[in-house]
């Protein structure tokens, strides 16, 4: 004869239970705990998604205004996929097919190194931002990522390159007065500064202006001053378009590297087919192109 099993395999002990206040009271309570602790994780995920997103959405929404968010993407692009990670999605978490096609595609493809340098000399001003707006638009740190593309001489250019303005130590040249009082046009989209100078020669302040200045854009009348060593690492010379004059008496003037400019002289109908720069707060380098 069979023993009948005991404890809760019983279909009595079962319904008894399921009777008891108690028993009934703490099921419940487990019951709320899980479904309170996956809403919980639930939200917190979701939270930390949408935080990004809005994050993101901040950096890319100022894109146009702002030289180190642009300069962010521009060194993105210059990486071969195959160096970057792989971001995964619902149905390939890990990124591990992601990786897979970077890996693959890295055969055939090369980090644009000189593109990476040239936007440490002419765009970034502040490169703390660039590596910030780097983490929150692709969720990987930038200077680790320079690492792995660069070698060190490259690295050690980038990063003097991408410091802080060296404007004290700017040289003023004063250039032949043929071209006095004629136009400068840019040639090659340019990213340009507005330079603060005292009537003594010296810079006291660089701003960068808010968006790169296209080719064929009236940049100012040359005033007969050319402008070397503006930034550490930075062998270009510069034109200076004057635009004003402060209240202090400084004189305020727009700077063009010399390839990529040229004069057209100032006379009537000339200047008709250029675009011009106009500012909204030359104090911060706003600006649009018209």
């Amino acid at each position: 004869m069979k023993r009948k099993k005991r404890g809760l395999g019983n279909p009595a002990l079962i319904a008894a239970a399921a009777q008891n206040p108690v028993v009934v009271n703490n099921v419940q309570k487990g019951a709320k705990t899980l479904l309170w602790l996956g809403l919980g994780v639930g939200g917190f995920f979701a939270g930390r998604t949408i935080l990004r997103n809005i994050n993101k959405q901040s950096i890319l929404s100022k894109i146009d205004t702002n030289q180190n968010f642009r300069a962010a993407q521009s060194i993105y692009a210059s990486i071969p996929a195959g160096l970057k990670k792989g971001d995964g999605s619902l149905f390939n978490p890990f990124g591990f097919v992601s990786d897979l096609v970077n890996q693959i595609a890295m055969i055939w493809q090369s980090t644009d190194t000189q593109r990476i340098l040239d936007l440490g000399k002419s765009e970034i001003t502040n490169f703390d931002e660039t590596a910030k707006a780097f983490k929150v638009l692709y969720r990987e740190d930038l200077q680790m990522l320079l690492q792995k593309v660069m070698n060190q001489a490259e690295l050690n250019a980038f990063y003097n390159n991408a410091s802080s303005y060296k404007a004290a130590s700017a040289k003023f040249e004063t250039a032949a007065s043929g071209d006095i009082g004629k136009v400068i046009i840019t040639t090659k989209d340019s990213n340009l500064y507005l330079m603060y100078s005292t009537p003594q020669n010296n810079v006291s302040s660089l701003i960068p202006l808010s968006q790169m200045v296209p080719a064929g854009t009236k940049i100012g009348v040359y005033y007969g001053k050319k402008i070397t060593n503006v930034r550490d690492g930075d062998t270009n010379e510069y034109y200076a378009a004057k635009y004003g004059t402060a209240k202090s008496g400084n004189v305020i003037a727009i700077i063009v590297p010399v390839k990529n400019s040229k004069f057209v002289s100032n006379i009537s109908g000339s200047l008709t087919s250029y675009k011009k720069i106009t500012f909204q707060d030359y104090t911060k380098g706003k600006m649009s192109v018209l």
